[in-house]
């Protein structure tokens, strides 16, 4: 049936239903009779109009309809409530064979590290470190062999750091599951070696049993709920693997919706890990059978609700065992780039054309990665530890975090210096040129003026980092979005830096505020990155580098030392890349306010009419 046809066959009743929509007094019955046909009209329109504006018209209506049926009904519960009993069941059931895989690589650890220690003593210092063997020895020697857990004598103050610790690393194995598990596997894995290989020795010590009690007060909490979030991970794992019908990103939104619920149900779980092991394991010569009562009731809640209550549910019927998350049949969302728009929208729009060229981006990120840390290492004279030296150099920065950074700009060697101002402006010129092709498909870039502002924005950044440490941040901070800006305002065929600086402050004060917001979250949402990459996540990476590197190799110490340049590089780059598809959506919205060149057009037109296929269209 030609659309036209479908139309007319049908126009008379969704007449009826726009009619019955608008009145005060709604026929439920009649209300519920034209929301089952419109819906299988959407069917239809889905199967034989997929991209006609029929198809949107009925998905519009449908929903409407729906919330007219709906809109009055009463909560029973509250949302609290109902994410706990019935939502967050929902989302373990529909994960539970990820969940099962989670808890079978784990328990492989395990295996892995109780026969390693069985052949090789030496096999805990090399999982544990040798530091913590040897603290370890000294306590047991001295009567204590679970006395590391009364070293810290503020339990507040170690409840704090094993629950920020362990939200990390829980969450960190989450995230890792987008890039197709391999991080999550690996976390899952190593965790359960290391426990294996701490068991063991415990076991030819004979000291299994005050081991036992001691660590699995919290360890059944602790290392179940990761398990949780590994299948949390592992199910971002399969929906990038497997996509199905739906794009990639469609696939890991859609498994990162259920993937959230489980991981806020780990983190509560390991808040209540944190303060048993901050309070209770430090009185080691508690009772056997009060600590024996704690590990069986924390055993019990985590296989009741996570696998004895999800199953009952199901076979209650309370619960689909298909995924009741499905994404909405919505249009495209279009990004205008002639409208005012806020800091929020600038945002939230940056990060939809990011992850709608995450492919392209993440390439250009990678391969400005290497060649950072290629130049980055051959300009240090191939010696990039001592730029990680925080005995030295590096102490000097109260906010720990930012240390990741401290690379690109700490050295004695002004080689390396102006090496780092040669990759930002690498940097910058190249993202630039993408992103604004992405925004701009039919405008040209001239060169000059980009690759001047780029490459001086670099020197800029760079020198701006030597000053006083107590500064710096605040330095680069303010510096960094102006910088960036100027480079964003390079698309025009200007060479004077100058003039394009004059003009880029100009623009800054014309929505001053809604600049800020743009850099402000951009910066959040990079903080909470940096804070996942400085959890445990990133000794595990550098301990797999050291295995599995042959200390053969040519520089094979500088090696762990230059993965992790090439993680940071490729974390800021994908940063400045959000905060570049930011800063032109501010661009234009700046240029609206400050000049009003569309709305003057469009007033213009206001009665003037143009035909698009036959149609009469008023320019909006």
């Amino acid at each position: 049936m030609q659309e036209t046809d479908f139309i007319a066959q049908n126009k008379d009743k969704w007449k009826a239903l726009e009619s019955e929509l608008k009145m005060d007094n709604k026929d439920p019955e009649k209300l519920l009779e034209l929301f089952i046909q419109t819906t299988d009209d959407l069917s239809f329109s889905r199967t034989h109009y997929p991209n006609r504006t029929v198809r949107y018209y009925l998905n519009g209506f449908a929903r409407s309809v729906h919330a007219a049926l709906y809109e009055n009904r009463k909560r029973k519960k509250s949302a609290f409530i109902s994410f706990w009993q019935l939502e967050l069941p929902q989302a373990t059931y529909n994960a539970r064979r990820s969940l099962l895989l989670a808890l079978g690589i784990m328990v492989l650890g395990l295996l892995i590290g109780f026969v390693s220690c069985s052949f090789d003593d030496n096999f805990p210092a090399i999982v544990l470190s040798q530091e913590y063997i040897d603290m370890t020895e000294q306590l047991i020697a001295e009567g204590k062999p679970l006395g590391v857990y009364a070293l810290d004598d503020d339990p507040l103050h170690m409840f704090l750091r094993i629950a920020w610790n362990n939200i990390q690393y829980a969450f960190g194995a989450f995230v890792l599951g987008a890039l197709f598990g391999v991080g999550t596997v690996y976390a899952l894995l190593s965790t359960g070696i290391m426990v294996g290989a701490f068991t063991m020795f415990f076991v030819k010590k004979g000291l299994f049993q005050q081991m036992f009690f001691a660590v699995m007060l919290h360890g059944t909490l602790e290392l179940g709920t990761i398990v949780i979030a590994g299948g949390a991970g592992l199910l971002l794992a399969r929906a990038a693997m497997f996509p199905g019908s739906y794009t990639r990103l469609e696939s890991i939104v859609k498994a990162a919706r259920n993937g959230m619920k489980i991981m806020i149900a780990a983190a509560v779980f390991l808040l209540y890990a944190a303060l048993i092991e901050g309070y209770l394991t430090r009185y080691t010569d508690a009772s056997n059978w009060f600590r024996g009562s704690l590990i069986f009731l924390s055993a019990a809640i985590l296989i009741g609700y996570f696998v004895v209550y999800p199953r009952y549910l199901f076979q209650q019927g309370r619960i689909d065992p298909n995924d009741s998350n499905e994404l909405t049949d919505t249009p495209k969302r279009e990004i205008r780039l002639d409208r005012v728009k806020t800091g929020t929208q600038m945002v939230s729009e940056a990060l939809i054309l990011f992850l709608r060229n995450s492919a392209a981006m993440f390439r250009m990120a990678s391969v400005i990665a290497l060649l950072g840390m290629t130049l980055l290492s051959i300009s240090n004279g191939g010696v990039i530890h001592q730029l990680f030296d925080t005995n030295s150099v590096l102490a000097d920065d109260q906010f720990y975090v930012w240390r990741f950074y401290r690379p690109l700009y700490v050295s004695d060697s002004y080689v390396y210096l102006i090496a780092a101002s040669l990759l930002l402006g690498v940097a910058l010129t190249f993202s630039t040129k993408k992103i604004h092709a992405l925004v701009y498909p039919n405008e040209r870039v001239p060169w000059t003026p980009l690759v001047l502002t780029a490459f001086t924005g670099g020197l800029m950044l760079v020198t701006a980092a030597q000053v006083h440490p107590g500064v710096r941040w605040l330095v680069l901070f303010v510096l960094l979005p102006v910088v960036l800006f100027v480079v964003v305002m390079s698309r025009k065929d200007d060479a004077n830096v100058f003039a394009m600086a004059v003009r880029a402050v100009g623009l800054v004060f014309a929505q001053v505020g809604n600049f800020l917001v743009c850099h402000i979250v951009v910066a959040l949402l990079h903080l909470v990155v940096l804070f996942l990459t400085q959890s445990m996540l990133m000794d595990y990476v550098l301990q797999f580098v050291q295995i599995n590197v042959p200390s053969t190799l040519p520089l094979a110490a500088e090696i762990p030392y230059m993965v992790v340049v090439f993680i940071m590089i490729f974390i800021l780059m994908v940063v400045l890349q959000v905060l570049i598809f930011a800063l032109f959506l501010y661009q234009a919205s700046a240029f609206e306010v400050r000049t009003a060149h569309v709305l003057v057009r469009r007033i213009r037109n206001i009665g003037k009419k143009r035909k698009i296929y036959g149609v009469d269209q008023e320019d909006v």
